[in-house]
């Protein structure tokens, strides 16, 4: 009997395009159609390209926002689990820096705690 199960992690760094959701979504897409993997794992805010200006409140999405939900279609059409950062509107004016974990059957979000709060970062300007 093998105890030991293996798992395929794909990380991957997609190079964002800044503030263009569906670009980045294809971007995610075209990696896991080409590798074969049990896992995708993308970079921080990888869904809308790195922003601590304004533009997040707008980039921002509910936890059942478009975004999420075409995630979720290409986990269920790939059968994967996918890992990728976004900024997530909790309420008005409460945006998180999140990392969202897509599978076929569910969602699963980490808000970050620690921000970056020095040189070019000002998280705590907009994210709570």
């Amino acid at each position: 009997m093998n105890l030991f199960l293996a798992m395929k992690i794909c990380l991957a760094n997609i190079n964002p395009k800044v503030g263009n959701k569906k670009k980045n979504i294809r971007k995610m897409e075209k990696i896991i159609d080409g590798e074969d993997a049990d896992l995708y794992v993308f970079g921080e805010m990888s869904l809308t390209g790195y922003i601590c200006r304004e533009e997040v409140f707008s980039l921002a999405e509910e936890k059942d926002g478009e975004s999420i939900k075409a995630m979720q279609e290409i986990a269920k059409e790939k059968k994967c689990n996918i890992i990728f950062g976004m900024p997530i509107m909790e309420r008005q004016g409460i945006v998180y820096n999140s990392a969202v974990l897509v599978q076929p059957d569910g969602v699963g979000i980490y808000n970050k705690n620690f921000l970056a709060n020095f040189g070019p970062f000002e998280e705590k300007f907009y994210f709570a």
